[in-house]
């Protein structure tokens, strides 16, 4: 579940700065919104004024559909989609993205004693042991295991955004996919994120949050619903939160541990996180209050 709300103020300002022997060119903000990977998006940059928003959309537009091409599971052509389709020992080719986020995704599952498990949808069977990759192929060692990226996909795709959008000469930048929050800027100037409470529509919110070029990411409960499933028998997996909220140098990686956290004893996160680095964590807890952990 996706709760976390933009509350950005005084942070992506349009300015010409003139110094001595630099010249920084005048820049301006550019808003994008929509939907990509079946949730909505937001995207704020400021970029030098020769970048229009035509040629930004396109660009952020290409690295969803980039994303989505090789581990959307709701893409028939995709090459999870290829994997999960595929009889066993079958190597499917796959692209760096893919790859980078296998090597993520084994470091949760490793660090996790399996309470991170990508395999865990469908009906088949359940062990991310059984899928192996190497440069430019993965595939599994049973037939009918489906693996899913879902928990550490967008976050992933909100850190190509903004190093898109870094090419392209933004000094600042915030993209949000579903939920999941990446910020820029480049004098490291601090964005503020109000933190909703689960299933209030982004209209009541437990506390703030400050981002300085990291990201953060959130798992919880949606509608009533816990998301994340035990490995051991398919079922939502209970925790003593609403909400766990993590926040990472990057947007894969506060997704993925945001997961895992919820799938994990809280007597065992210290365990997980010590392998990360400026990783700090907040909790929704049930009374509506929100605590750094």
């Amino acid at each position: 579940m996706k709760q976390l709300f933009l509350g950005i103020a005084g942070i992506l300002l349009v300015s010409v700065c003139f110094g001595i022997g630099i010249y920084r060119p005048p820049h301006h903000e550019i808003r994008i919104d929509g939907i990509a990977q079946g949730t909505n998006f937001s995207v704020i940059a400021t970029l030098p004024v020769w970048q229009t928003k035509k040629k930004v959309t396109q660009t952020v537009l290409n690295t969803f559909d980039t994303i989505d091409r090789q581990v959307s599971r709701y893409q028939d052509s995709s090459e999870i989609s290829r994997l999960n389709a595929a009889s066993a020992n079958t190597r499917i080719p796959i692209s760096g993205d893919f790859q980078a986020l296998l090597r993520l995704a084994t470091r949760l599952y490793e660090l996790s004693d399996g309470a991170w498990d990508g395999t865990v949808v469908g009906q088949g069977p359940v062990g991310f042991w059984m899928i192996e990759f190497g440069p430019g192929y993965v595939t599994k060692k049973q037939n009918n295991i489906t693996l899913s990226l879902d928990s550490i996909a967008q976050g992933y795709t909100v850190d190509l955004v903004v190093s898109e959008l870094v090419r392209l000469g933004a000094t600042s930048a915030v993209a949000e996919l579903g939920g999941e929050v990446r910020v820029f800027s480049s004098d490291q100037r601090p964005f503020r994120i109000n933190v909703a409470l689960p299933d209030t529509d982004y209209q009541q919110f437990s506390g703030q949050i400050t981002l300085t070029n990291a990201a953060a990411a959130t798992t919880g409960i949606e509608k009533g619903v816990i998301k994340v499933l035990d490995p051991q028998n398919r079922r939502p997996k209970p925790t003593n939160f609403q909400s766990i909220i993590v926040v990472a140098p990057t947007g894969a990686i506060a997704d993925g541990l945001s997961t895992t956290l919820w799938a994990l004893h809280p007597g065992k996160w210290t365990g997980v996180l010590t392998e990360f680095e400026n990783v700090s964590v907040y909790v929704i807890q049930n009374d509506g209050q929100l605590k750094k952990w």
